[in-house]
């Protein structure tokens, strides 16, 4: 590939990113991100999502990765309705070989994940339900919410 068609490429991707700006759209996006660690853990977590009248789009990616136990995940919104949901299980008992203080050279990691899109999304507080049992691992939450005229498909 020629150098000049590198540089057009470049040029091109530069102009796609820069539209909306260029055009005078503004954009207005809020992004928040969760680790949560679990370890042997059994007692429901919840976390509230406070969704104002002014977001007009919603985007909410959950990821598990568990070495043990189970993880249940629902997604609630505001009239309790379940908008999603998924679980994760691991097969393989990790635990140490009785009476030794042996470690198990078992090891099992278990992913799961959900990706919601939610246009219009009811105004008040949604709620991410985990529900593990005996579960030991991460679960990663990312939420993205936009402002009225800040994606592509608004009007």
């Amino acid at each position: 590939m020629k150098k000049t068609d590198v540089t057009l490429i470049v040029a091109i991707g530069i102009l796609i990113c820069q539209a909306p700006a260029i055009w005078g759209q503004d954009i207005t996006e809020f992004n928040t991100t969760r680790m949560i660690s679990l370890k042997a853990e059994s007692q429901e977590i919840k976390i509230n999502i406070n969704v104002p009248e002014s977001y007009k789009y919603m985007s909410l990616w959950i990821a598990a990765n568990l070495n043990e136990g189970d993880l249940s995940v629902e997604l609630l919104d505001p009239n309790g309705e379940k908008k999603g949901d998924f679980s994760v299980g691991c097969a393989l008992s990790i635990s140490r070989p009785a009476g030794t203080d042996q470690e198990n050279t078992s090891h099992e990691v278990v992913q799961g994940r959900i990706n919601k899109s939610i246009n219009n999304p009811l105004k008040g507080t949604w709620v991410i339900r985990l529900n593990p049992k005996k579960a030991t691992g991460q679960v990663q939450i990312e939420i993205d919410q936009h402002l009225p005229g800040t994606k592509k498909n608004d009007n």
